[in-house]
């Protein structure tokens, strides 16, 4: 006796059912791309969430949606595979390939750990997940032939677009044509503030700088810390009027340290011989203040603490 296998039945009916009464959570493409991207890939955590929620629902069986979703690259391809199953169910066929997907979001999220501005390259996260999104309302389609696909958008997603989009804006404009963070060292400082440092006469024309951190927003004229091969500096602009402070390696006496957090930068104040002190300020990104710092001592014979 043979058997054949056949695709479900879809059923008719003109609305679609609301909430977690669909196998899966419905949501529009441009919806996913969008607010994925206004929120610089958070969205994506969200997404997951409501859709091992959905599951659970549809399926009845006891998961974690929550853990899941902050897990999500190590549950991608799970989700993708139970996505594929159920269109193979609906439809008979399905093009979606859970492997590819799973290792290009996972890819597309490391990258997220990558230096400025290499990291906003995981913005492009939600490709993968695209695919998994259209699959779903394809099964969607299927499933409830006569019904419309909703893509309306709640309140919460018009709050979240109108708060993330000014939001990513500006924190891509930071990364790509402002001031660094952190810290840097001589390999990263862009030629143009070694110029532009030169210009305003605040390192000497045959000066280079190894160390360098600007608290300026857009451009380093508003302030910067930094070491050269023969003394600390740090200059401010106030009211148009730029200031200027220095001491050479071999006149400081001593250096206090106010260590600063993932909230607040690192107060340093350097004591020269002649009793003058000058006050500089780093950020603790990625602990590059104890390596200026830790250079600053070197270069003084300061004891390390």
């Amino acid at each position: 006796m043979s058997t054949e296998l056949s695709a479900e039945k879809p059923v008719v009916d003109k609305q679609l059912p609301s909430g977690e009464a669909l196998p899966f959570y419905s949501v529009s493409l441009l919806k996913l791309c969008v607010l994925s991207v206004v929120s610089l890939s958070l969205y994506n955590i969200y997404w997951f969430y409501k859709s091992w929620k959905h599951i659970s629902a549809a399926s009845g069986e006891s998961m974690r949606p929550f853990w899941r979703a902050v897990f999500c690259v190590f549950f991608c391809h799970s989700l993708a595979e139970r996505v594929k199953e159920k269109a193979v169910a609906v439809k008979g066929t399905s093009s979606l390939q859970p492997g590819a997907i799973a290792i290009s979001f996972f890819l597309l999220t490391v990258i997220g750990r990558l230096p400025d501005p290499y990291w906003l390259i995981s913005v492009l996260s939600f490709v993968p997940l695209a695919k998994i999104v259209i699959e779903i309302r394809a099964v969607h389609k299927a499933m409830f032939p006569n019904a419309e696909l909703s893509d309306s958008w709640s309140w919460k997603s018009y709050t979240a677009l109108s708060v993330g989009a000014p939001c990513a804006v500006l924190l891509v404009l930071m990364v790509t044509v402002g001031v660094p963070t952190r810290v840097v060292e001589s390999k990263d400082i862009p030629r143009s503030y070694i110029e532009e440092l030169r210009e305003r006469q605040i390192i000497r024309p045959d000066e280079d700088v190894e160390w360098f951190y600007s608290a300026g927003l857009f451009s380093i004229a508003d302030d910067g810390n930094l070491l050269t091969p023969t003394r600390v500096i740090s200059y401010q602009t106030m009211n148009g009027e730029l200031s200027v402070w220095s001491v050479n390696y071999a006149d400081i006496k001593d250096i206090s340290i106010v260590e600063g957090s993932v909230l607040s930068n690192t107060e340093l104040t350097v004591f020269a011989q002649n009793e003058d002190e000058i006050f500089l300020v780093l950020s603790a990104e990625d602990k590059q203040d104890r390596k200026f710092i830790s250079e600053l001592r070197d270069r003084a014979n300061l004891p390390s603490r």
